[in-house]
């Protein structure tokens, strides 16, 4: 584990990549006073892909309609 004081990580931007990559984990102190733990980014674990829902189940229990949505929604609005 480093140490790195704010002063340094202004001064030169790759200092904290570096660090990062020789330690491991960087810890930033500000007037010597440690105020962050830095570590290094650990992508996720790739989930399995899920099997899409089926809605025809739902979709079998619908009603079917005798006219067109249109006709009801103009019968809706004219009322």
């Amino acid at each position: 584990m480093k140490t790195l004081g704010m002063r340094e990580i202004r001064a030169s931007s790759g200092v904290l990549a570096e660090a990062l990559l020789e330690a491991g984990e960087v810890i930033l102190t500000n007037h010597g006073k440690p105020f962050a733990r830095v570590v290094p980014y650990e992508a996720p674990a790739e989930q399995p892909k899920r099997k899409p829902i089926s809605m025809q189940w739902l979709h079998d229990q619908m009603p079917m309609l005798e006219e067109g949505t249109d006709k009801y929604i103009q019968d809706e609005r004219n009322a």
